[in-house]
């Protein structure tokens, strides 16, 4: 396929030489693809009225260059596969796992490429018998050979071991059988009980009591099967599969209030999700689920979420698929909030109204999607990337949630560009957008709250789970917790570099009131908003009464300690309030006081939500009447 043609002749008659030599069009162009060949063939197929004299040079260029790029990668192909000639397989390895020369030649038919259920049986070439047979007797004669001598090594070695046993100097073996003290000063001389992960230290492993944070026990008979089960159930290697023929799983819904949904059989695919289903106003619409990607404001676009009729799910889905087990939660909004993890519990939690703290049966949830949250913020790489910001601690679902894997943007388009569909067996959406649209009266976050029944104690298992974590002991489960004192916490936001914080007097007026306190069978902690997560949540989930300027900051007040004079005191600057702390105190039973200066006000008494026009202010807090407040929700009956 040069395109050089023959020698012609000279003016005079004779035959070409030297610099006379004709040269094809191919050869002047640089190229190996044949350009007069293209121009015929573009004349020939009356692709234009006119064919100029460039077109065939620049399309047989860009012809070579494919056919370049082409070989070179089936080349990597065949080298990877450790072949030493190109075949069709490698052919469509090249273009499938390129992205540029899949769209352009995604398309066509590869004759023994590979994907033999969409090649018409007609085009596939005979395949020689004999040839077949041959390959596979030497293919079976090399792994007869490889088991025969594996089963030889392992019978020789085996013989060696019993005969050196039986006939071994007894001396030696006299020697060798007596360590002495040695395995004592390697070992130590303690005793295994269950599984006991210890550090070094002698004197932590005497007493269980005693275990602290380099200490982990993991008692066996703790866990029950029934709890093992409902962990982790009967998922093998093998169960992330699922052929479903033409019986196409359709979607149930289970819950939903605005903006926050439970749903059965949810199905993905090339990044939209489908609700199947024959009677599409039997769920709500899809603008009251979710919202449109980059636009809060405005229902979910064709592409993002669509209903599909069982027929239209067969042609567009196929007959198989992925399978997503168990519970995965999904946080569809791009701005991060950090209520996102109370508000999905909470919606869970509507599952089970009559759970308790001690029998949840709910499973735990597997995983949490985050489709419109990159994981890092930064566009660009450095030697120290930066997480966006979720709404919570990237702490705090290892702890509270423990079972909980997070995926980011990068895992959801994972997913999508498989383009397989993934059946997702029960899906728990939140997306506040959805929620904002539906009402004004309370914070997006907290329409599953207003919106869904639940157990008093639906937050309970999970706030456990972080004060074992960070090893807060449980106050029923002490004798002597009648005699405990009364632990208030500050939480201050005089370190964070923006947003609403207290004047510097008020500030250190509250705290000098405060200390006060600890002569009265109170214990103060004052923690800062912007310090280690655990000193944090330790001392939030050993108080009774939790204070602070409002802000995102409050949020961790949802783990602190329940009991009868539980109350949670927000500092507002005179004129500004917002419900977002107050109603998840209220979900919680907690008691609830907020505060403008020396004035405050209750879940009775509740001023209208108004915000701050300016988010950097300093507010002023009478801090004795916070003291005197705090005096008197203890004393309380």
């Amino acid at each position: 396929m040069s395109g050089k043609g023959k020698a012609g002749k000279s003016a005079s008659g004779g035959k070409a030489g030297g610099e006379g030599k004709s040269q094809s069009r191919s050869a002047k162009a640089g190229l190996q693809f044949p350009v007069g060949r293209v121009h015929r063939l573009l004349k020939k197929g009356n692709y234009a009225q006119r064919v100029g004299a460039g077109a065939p040079v620049y399309l047989a260029a860009v012809l070579e260059y494919l056919a370049a790029e082409i070989l070179e990668l089936a080349g990597n192909a065949a080298r990877d596969n450790k072949k030493q000639r190109i075949v069709p397989r490698h052919l469509q390895l090249a273009i499938r796992n390129d992205e540029e020369l899949n769209r352009l030649l995604g398309d066509v038919v590869i004759s023994q490429g590979g994907v033999v259920p969409f090649i018409n049986p007609e085009l596939l070439p005979s395949k020689s018998s004999k040839g077949k047979k041959e390959g596979t007797s030497q293919e079976v004669r090399r792994e007869a050979t490889l088991v025969l001598f594996s089963v030889m090594i392992f019978v020789i070695f085996y013989n060696f071991e019993a005969t050196f046993d039986l006939f071994a100097n007894s001396k030696l073996a006299t020697t060798f059988s007596n360590p002495g003290n040695l395995d004592t000063d390697i070992y130590g001389d303690w005793a295994s009980e269950d599984i006991h992960v210890s550090s070094i230290h002698k004197q932590q492993e005497e007493k269980e009591d005693n275990a602290g944070e380099d200490t982990m026990w993991i008692k066996s008979d703790l866990v029950s099967e029934t709890q093992k089960q409902v962990i982790f159930g009967n998922i093998n290697v093998n169960d992330g599969f699922m052929k479903w023929g033409q019986d196409v799983p359709q979607t149930k819904l289970v819950k939903h209030v605005a903006g926050f949904s439970i749903m059965d059989n949810v199905i993905m695919c090339n990044g939209t999700i489908f609700i199947v289903t024959d009677d599409p106003l039997s769920f709500p619409s899809l603008g009251s689920i979710a919202s449109s990607i980059g636009n809060p404001h405005e229902s979910p676009r064709p592409g993002e979420w669509e209903f599909l009729s069982v027929e239209q799910a067969r042609e567009r889905l196929g007959s198989y698929g992925g399978l997503i087990q168990a519970v995965s939660w999904l946080s569809y909004d791009m701005t991060p909030n950090n209520y996102t993890l109370f508000s999905l519990w909470r919606t869970y939690s509507s599952l089970n109204t009559s759970a308790s703290s001690e029998h949840n049966l709910l499973p735990p949830p597997r995983r949490l999607f985050f489709p419109n949250i990159p994981t890092f913020k930064d566009p660009r790489s450095a030697p120290t990337r930066h997480r966006s910001d979720s709404g919570f601690h990237p702490y705090l679902p290892k702890a509270a949630f423990p079972t909980l894997g997070l995926m980011y943007k990068e895992d959801w388009e994972d997913y999508a560009e498989m383009e397989v569909p993934f059946l997702i067996e029960r899906l728990v959406v939140a997306d506040l957008g959805a929620a904002g649209r539906s009402t004004d009266d309370v914070p997006p976050f907290a329409v599953p709250h207003v919106g869904l029944d639940a157990s008093k104690e639906w937050w309970e298992p999970i706030r456990q789970n972080l004060a074992h974590f960070l090893n807060v002991e449980d106050p029923t489960q002490n004798p002597n917790s009648k005699n405990e004192k009364t632990i208030v916490t500050y939480i201050s936001r005089q370190d964070a570099t923006g947003g609403p914080k207290l004047r510097r007097s008020d500030h250190s007026a509250l705290v000098g009131a405060l200390e006060t306190l600890n002569k009265n069978n109170f214990e103060v902690y004052v923690v800062s908003s912007e310090g280690r997560w655990t000193e944090r949540l330790s001392a939030v989930a050993n108080s009774t009464v939790v204070l602070g300027v409002y802000g995102e900051a409050l949020a961790d007040s949802v783990f602190m300690r329940p009991s009868a004079h539980s109350t949670l005191m927000e500092f507002f600057p005179s004129g500004v309030f917002n419900r977002d702390a107050e109603i998840s105190a209220h979900s919680l039973g907690v008691r609830y006081i907020g505060w403008w200066n020396d004035q405050q006000f209750q879940i009775d008494s509740l001023p209208p939500v108004t915000s701050g026009s300016d988010h950097d202010e300093e507010l002023q807090i009478d801090a004795t009447a916070v003291v005197q407040a705090i005096q008197q929700v203890v004393t309380r009956t």
